[in-house]
């Protein structure tokens, strides 16, 4: 395949990825823009290659791989996966960090509501 072909392809797949991500932004995104970090960053245990040359070592993320922000009184936890059984949200247990009362839990883009009072949260 020539250098011409290969970048080309490569441009298409690019092109791809960054649409996938900005589907994902126009639904998340205010889980990202503007938050700060909450007191733990996240939950889960799944951990990122790390070190010299690990650029392609891939990490299979689950449902239980949880990363949080904020803005204002809204604490957003982002799952790196989806599961049909439900989200535990082991961070909002009786025991969280920060004394908080959980009062009511929704998804980005999706109309229903969801409480669960202030114990281990699935979703």
């Amino acid at each position: 395949m020539s250098v011409l072909k290969r970048t080309v392809q490569f441009l298409r797949n690019n092109k791809i990825f960054l649409r996938e991500i900005g589907k994902w932004l126009d639904v998340n995104g205010e889980a990202i823009y503007g938050t700060r970090p909450w007191t733990i960053s996240g939950e889960g245990e799944t951990k990122n290659a790390s070190g010299y040359m690990s650029e392609g070592n891939t990490v299979e993320y689950t449902s239980q791989d949880i990363r949080f922000t904020t803005k204002g009184n809204v604490l957003y936890a982002i799952s790196f996966d989806w599961s049909n059984d439900g989200v535990v949200i082991k961070s909002l247990s009786n025991n969280n960090p920060q004394n908080l009362k959980v009062t009511s839990i929704s998804m980005l883009g999706c109309d229903e509501k969801k409480l669960s009072g202030n114990r281990p949260t699935k979703v």
